[in-house]
């Protein structure tokens, strides 16, 4: 038998595995281009209230003539102060002091756990404000299409998962009263997305009827 020399099977066990200090995104979280143009300007904020000029309409002073034709009537757009009041977006976690300690260099972990637990909540914070400003004005993220399974997991058809995530946490109200439609349907875990009109939750025993809509748990 000819000796081939080293390769990489025949070192495998002697090469180390090397570890990036850094935790990776999957998906580019921070890509919001309407975040983006509501970021440029913070100086017409004043005390509690947001004040900006906006612009509407159209400028009259447009049309095709002669070359020494009468100019169209000149009409420039016009102008409206827009007054809003701010709002409070807050985002929570928890870790205990031994997480914290654990992970407080990369010696220890890929990251520490207490600077990425308030990456995260900024980031998913921001992603969340973004789907306000073109949402309903009534929270919903989603809106059932059929009735739920009652099998384990439950199995939810919606319209859209666009605005759903495995690990959130949502209820199920009803459209028009945007009351729980059911108690056990409060504070459901997303246990996975499975397709872009599906997702699983544990199962709740109680069917969720169609045209409920899924929001962030309120409490």
């Amino acid at each position: 038998m000819a000796y081939v020399g080293l390769n990489m099977t025949a070192i495998d066990q002697a090469l180390k595995n090397y570890y990036l200090p850094d935790l990776r995104y999957q998906l580019n979280e921070k890509a919001s281009a309407l975040l983006a143009q509501m970021e440029k300007n913070s100086e017409d904020v004043v005390g509690r209230d947001i004040r900006m000029a906006l612009r509407y309409g159209r400028v009259g002073g447009i049309g095709n003539r002669a070359d020494d034709g009468l100019l169209p009537d000149p009409k420039s757009r016009q102008t409206k102060k827009a007054i809003m009041e701010t709002k409070n977006i807050f985002a929570r976690f928890r870790l205990t002091d031994k997480t914290i300690e654990a992970s407080k260099s990369d010696v220890g972990a890929f990251a520490n756990m207490l600077d990425q637990e308030v990456k995260d909540c900024e980031a998913d914070a921001r992603l969340d404000l973004s789907r306000q400003v073109v949402g309903d004005g009534a929270g919903t993220l989603a809106t059932l299409s059929a009735d739920s399974t009652t099998a384990s997991p439950q199995v939810v058809t919606v319209d859209s998962t666009m605005y759903l995530a495995e690990g959130m946490i949502i209820d199920a109200r009803d459209a028009g009263t945007g009351a729980l439609t059911n108690d056990a349907h409060e504070k459901l875990e997303i246990l996975g997305v499975t397709g872009p009109t599906t997702f699983t939750v544990a199962a709740t025993g109680v069917t969720i009827p169609i045209n409920s809509i899924i929001t962030i748990d309120r409490k």
